[in-house]
């Protein structure tokens, strides 16, 4: 079945209006018994404009002059209609550009001849390759977009949606999510790299533009359209520093409808405190993994972390229709993805928590600290061979 098409409810009608010029964005989570029609005139008398629900969390996405804001947060929070008022969080991609890159002509004969990549080696794929992805297993790439017509990703993105601005834009402008679809689906075909899970039914869901920013509220409508189009597993090469109650409930609620979150621990190469969401028990939190098989010098890590997985000079597509090589956690997390698609394709259906607890008890232990690797490399060959309890 087609997905369904996915655009946030325009709430004052007559197309798409101008954002102010200065402006703050704030999440309003909503009572289920408020009094609707007194909270949006309350919204209004404080300069508000609802710009979108946020049906997943119970919630309204609203902008106010920024010289009131003080005023907005101190007359809303105390609004008997509303749990909590929290700002629509900044949240970006993870990954660290790479000066490696193909040389292959979109479309030619002269396609690289294809390699299997040290990542796809190391976490025991390489004999799982001639896999049949089931279309019942659908793959969301939650990122800045993919190059659906890449030629080693051709027929395996099987819809496409933008949240972060122009509905009718699909293209990939920087990169980083046709890199994360080819690390996940690449083809296993004569060109160019081949991922974990070789033609998983991928789904572009656009939420960052061409810089890697993005926020909180579309997110969440990525969320929202995920679950509404039967997507099981969806990869999060992204997060922030921060957190509220917005945050938290969307993935809790996301989780109770049966989403499988994969998501980057973060490349705090300083600190190495781990991002939000990969910092909730909700996701599954990857670190990375370096060719000399420690922990990459970027990687974030913490108690949190559940898994490690390749993610230093990893070769994948590129939205030029070339490859290149990048690393972070942003490449580590579609490796755990692919995997999860692939045991999801052997043993069918899980729930989140069986996944993450399948995934963990046949993870390869490293000689590394517990925080760095979790319960260790994913490992393929003991997912698929022994039997999820």
């Amino acid at each position: 079945m087609a997905p369904t098409p996915f655009f946030p409810r325009n709430l004052w009608g007559g197309g798409r209006r101008p954002a102010p010029t200065n402006n703050t964005r704030k999440i309003i989570n909503v009572k289920q018994d408020a009094d609707m029609k007194e909270l949006k005139r309350e919204i209004a008398r404080q300069g508000g404009i609802i710009i979108k629900e946020l049906p997943l969390i119970n919630a309204y996405l609203a902008e106010f002059p920024t010289d009131t804001h003080a005023q907005v947060v101190s007359v809303l929070e105390a609004h008997p209609s509303i749990n909590s008022l929290d700002d629509d969080i900044k949240i970006s991609i993870t990954s660290i550009p790479s000066p490696y890159g193909g040389n292959s002509v979109p479309g030619a004969s002269n396609q690289p001849k294809q390699e299997i990549g040290w990542g796809v080696k190391r976490i025991g794929a390489e004999a799982f390759l001639n896999v049949t992805p089931k279309s019942s297993i659908k793959v969301a790439v939650m990122d800045t977009g993919v190059l659906g017509n890449h030629l080693d990703l051709r027929g395996g993105v099987r819809g496409a949606v933008n949240m972060a601005g122009n509905t009718s834009d699909l293209s990939d402008p920087n990169g980083h999510g046709t890199h994360v679809a080819g690390i996940i689906g690449a083809l296993n075909n004569d060109i160019g790299v081949v991922g974990v899970c070789p033609g998983a039914n991928l789904y572009a869901v656009k939420v960052f533009d061409s810089k890697g920013q993005g926020s909180l509220s579309d997110i969440i409508h990525g969320l929202q359209y995920c679950i509404d189009n039967g997507i099981k597993v969806v990869n999060m090469s992204f997060g922030s520093d921060e957190d509220n109650a917005s945050f938290q409930k969307a993935f809790q609620n996301a989780e109770k409808a049966g989403i499988i979150m994969v998501a980057a621990a973060g490349n705090d190469r300083y600190q190495h405190k781990i991002q939000y969401p990969a910092k909730y028990s909700n996701t599954i939190a990857v670190s990375a993994l370096s060719p000399s098989g420690n922990i990459a010098s970027f990687s974030s890590f913490g108690p949190e972390v559940n898994l490690i997985a390749p993610g230093e000079n990893i070769n994948s597509t590129w939205n030029d229709g070339l490859y290149k090589s990048e690393s972070g956690t942003s490449m580590a997390t579609p490796f755990v993805t692919g995997a999860v698609a692939q045991m999801l394709n052997k043993w069918g259906d899980m729930t989140p928590a069986q996944a993450k607890q399948h995934l963990m008890r046949t993870a390869r232990r490293l000689p590394l600290p517990g925080i760095y690797q979790g319960a260790g490399l994913v490992d393929l060959q003991q997912l698929l061979t022994v039997k999820p309890a």
